[in-house]
């Protein structure tokens, strides 16, 4: 299950002495939704037309969640997902803070100067939680030919929301095997069914955040003899916890990943095991187990 969210900011200006280089605006996409495993999102910020005054400047930036300009989004409380504003695509030349600027630093702003959110540790599409993450940025723009010297211009904050869409993908594979998103069916072959056999496999659950997992049987939780309408009644066990009963269908069970998000993958060992045969017509007997994952807040 996949929502997309709409997302609004605000912004509002800081009063300086007025000069002719000064920032407008900054213009969409600032509140943005994660894309996949894109890490890098461009965003405006408008100087006025006066551009021959925008000489000798330094524009520096802060994180109002980390007083610094290695900034992380918030949600819930949490400090986040850490990120950058850049004046390039890869991160490689950030906007800093005044006290870590140098005088190499300096920035040559044009009318519509593109900047880049750059987000810290994407990797695939579960790397970042699933949420809405929140900042303030703190822009200001200094003037002067070397940093210790500089006069401040003028400053522009503006709230920052990140979107962060869940995603959740499931696979059942052999007790062991590796996640693969294209083996989502296991077959539990018990041959001669015999008392306490019991058979197992592996479900694997990549996911970016809190999921609940829900179990049906298509005949609660008996192997059935359609042609002679016999049945033989089984244990189902997920990671050692015992989750059938008598006429049950349907089975919540609630997982959670810590708030370190350390782990975006995790392994539930499911296993069958087979109740009491004695008596029980010859034929073969059957059952179908549905597993479905939902993402929860």
């Amino acid at each position: 299950m996949k929502r997309i969210g709409l997302v609004v900011g605000f912004f509002s200006m800081l009063s300086y002495p007025t000069y002719a280089c000064e920032i407008k605006s900054i213009t969409e996409p600032v509140n943005i939704t994660v894309n996949g495993n894109n890490r890098t999102y461009p965003f405006m910020l408008k100087f006025n037309s006066d551009i021959a005054d925008c000489t000798n400047i330094f524009l520096t930036f802060t994180s109002s969640n980390t007083s610094s300009y290695n900034g992380k989004f918030r949600s819930a409380g949490v400090l986040t997902i850490p990120y950058i504003i850049s004046s390039d695509q890869n991160g490689s030349f950030p906007i800093k803070s005044y006290s870590t600027l140098s005088n190499a630093e300096k920035f040559t702003p044009i009318k519509n100067t593109q900047l880049y959110i750059n987000l810290d540790g994407v990797t695939d599409e579960y790397s970042l939680p699933f949420g809405v993450h929140t900042d303030t940025f703190n822009f200001f723009v200094y003037r002067g030919t070397n940093v210790s010297s500089a006069v401040l211009l003028n400053g522009f904050t503006v709230a920052a929301t990140i979107n962060v869409p869940p995603r959740i993908d499931l696979s059942l594979v052999d007790t062991g095997a590796s996640f693969n998103l294209n083996d989502t069916v296991q077959n539990l072959n018990f041959g001669e069914l015999e008392e306490n056999e019991q058979l197992s496999a592996d479900l694997v659950i990549r996911s970016n955040g809190k999921y609940t997992i829900s179990l049906s049987s298509q005949n609660s939780w008996a192997l059935l003899n359609s042609i002679q309408n016999d049945r033989i009644t089984y244990s189902f066990y997920l990671n050692d916890q015992r989750l059938d009963g008598p006429g049950s269908s349907n089975i919540i069970y609630d997982a959670f990943q810590n708030n370190s998000f350390a782990n975006r993958e995790l392994r539930y060992r499911l296993m069958v095991k087979i109740g009491p045969t004695e008596g029980r017509a010859s034929g073969n007997y059957s059952d179908v187990i549905v597993v479905t994952t939902t993402t929860k807040l």
